[in-house]
C-alpha cells in the first residue's frame, strides 16, 4: 500500500467559520498568527467572509466578547483539574472553553460535570450494547484519555439540554497510510502513551460524534465536528482524521469496507450519509480500519448484548454489527473484529 498524498479541502461555508470564530481556543489561534508565531494558514475568503473576520476581531481587540471567556494559550488547559483552577481564577461568570452558537452552546465537559451523566445516557445509546461498554481498551484507557485531552471532548448544549457531543484524542501521525493506528483502539493506545512519552501530536483524531435521538437532520454533527476540529487547528495540529464507524454498513455486514467505501450516489459522494457528512466537510476516504476494535466475550454475555442464541460454533450476524461474531461453544466465547473506514479532514 502506497502512501496518499493530502488532498486538498475546500473551504467550509460562512456558517461554519461563524461556529470558528465563536471558540475562543480558535480566536486565539488567530491572534498568535498576527503576533508572528503562526497557529494555520488560514483558506482563502471571500470579501462577505474576510469582512465577518474583520468585524470579529476588531470586536475582541476592544474588549467586546459575546462568550465571555478570556483569550487562553491553545493547549493550555488540558485537564479538568487545570481547567477549573482557570476558571475559578476568572470568576464564576466567566466559564472558560466555552462558545455561543446562535441559541446554541459548546461546551467542554470540565465546563460542565453536571451533565456528565445525561451525556453519557443520551449519547452512548446510540451503539450497540457490545461495543463501547465492553471495549477492553477503552474501559483500559478512559480515564487517561479523559484527563488528557479534556479540551477535546465537547458538548452542545441548547440550553441546559444535552443535543450532541464529540471527544478526540491527539496523536503522533506521519500523513502516510502505513502509519495509520489499526483503529479505534489503537488510536487511543497511541494517544495516551504519546502523551505519556512527551511525543508531540501533529493529529487530531476525532473518536465519538453523536446527536441526540430527535435532533438530527439539523446539522448539529457538522458543526459539532467543526468546534472539534477547530480546537485542533488552534492547538497547532496539523492533520485530523477520523474512524468512521458508516451508518448503513450495518445492512450491508457480509460486505467487505473497501467495497462498501466505494458505494457512491449520482452527485459522486458516499452511500453512507455519515460517510457523506465528513466528505461534505471536505474530508476525503483513506483506507479501511481492519481492526478497528475487538470485542470478546463469553456465550452468555454475547446472548444478553444481542438478544439472540448461539446454539453451535459458527459465525452470526447480530444486530448492529458491522461484520460477523465468530462464535466457539467449545472455547465458550465469541470475539467480534470491527472494520472501521479511515478519512482524513486535514
Amino acid at each position: 500500500m502506497t502512501s496518499r498524498k493530502q488532498a486538498p479541502t475546500s473551504p467550509p461555508a460562512l456558517s461554519e467559520y461563524n461556529v470558528l470564530l465563536a471558540d475562543p481556543a480558535v480566536r486565539e489561534g488567530i491572534a498568535r498568527r498576527d503576533r508572528g508565531r503562526p497557529a494555520f494558514d488560514p483558506p482563502v475568503l471571500d470579501d462577505g467572509t474576510r469582512n465577518a473576520f474583520a468585524r470579529q476581531r476588531l470586536k475582541n481587540k476592544r474588549g467586546n466578547r459575546s462568550d465571555g471567556s478570556s483569550e487562553i494559550e491553545p493547549g493550555a488547559v488540558t485537564t479538568c483539574a487545570e481547567a477549573t483552577h482557570c476558571a475559578h481564577r476568572r470568576g464564576p461568570s466567566r466559564p472558560g472553553n466555552r462558545a455561543r452558537l446562535g441559541l446554541m452552546e459548546i461546551v467542554t465537559s470540565c465546563d460542565r460535570p453536571d451533565l456528565k451523566r445525561e451525556a453519557d445516557v443520551a449519547l452512548r445509546g446510540k451503539w450497540p450494547e457490545f461495543l463501547f461498554p465492553h471495549d477492553p481498551v477503552m474501559m483500559r484507557y478512559e480515564a487517561q484519555v479523559a484527563e488528557f485531552f479534556a479540551q477535546y471532548d465537547v458538548l452542545m448544549l441548547e440550553g441546559d439540554r444535552v443535543v450532541a457531543g464529540a471527544w478526540g484524542v491527539a496523536i503522533h501521525w506521519d500523513g502516510t497510510l502505513e502509519d495509520l493506528p489499526d483503529g479505534y483502539d489503537d488510536t487511543m493506545v497511541r494517544a495516551v502513551k504519546g502523551h505519556e512519552n512527551g511525543i508531540e501530536p501533529t493529529t487530531l483524531t476525532y473518536m465519538t460524534v453523536a446527536v441526540i435521538d430527535g435532533e438530527t437532520g439539523r446539522g448539529l454533527a457538522g458543526k459539532i465536528l467543526t468546534a472539534v476540529r477547530a480546537r485542533g487547528v488552534a492547538a497547532g495540529l496539523s492533520h485530523v482524521i477520523a474512524p468512521v464507524r458508516p451508518t448503513l454498513k450495518p445492512r450491508y455486514p457480509l460486505t467487505p469496507m473497501s467495497s462498501f467505501a466505494t458505494w457512491t450516489g449520482k452527485d459522486g459522494l458516499s452511500i453512507d450519509p455519515w460517510i457523506r457528512t465528513h466528505q461534505r466537510m471536505g474530508a476525503t476516504i483513506l483506507a479501511p480500519a481492519a481492526r478497528s476494535m475487538v470485542i470478546t466475550g463469553t456465550i452468555a454475555q454475547w446472548e444478553s448484548w444481542t438478544g439472540m442464541v448461539f446454539p453451535e460454533t459458527g459465525r452470526y450476524l447480530v444486530p448492529g454489527s458491522l461484520g460477523p461474531v465468530d462464535i466457539s461453544r467449545e472455547e465458550d466465547t465469541g470475539t467480534y473484529v470491527e472494520e472501521n473506514l479511515w478519512v482524513q479532514h486535514l
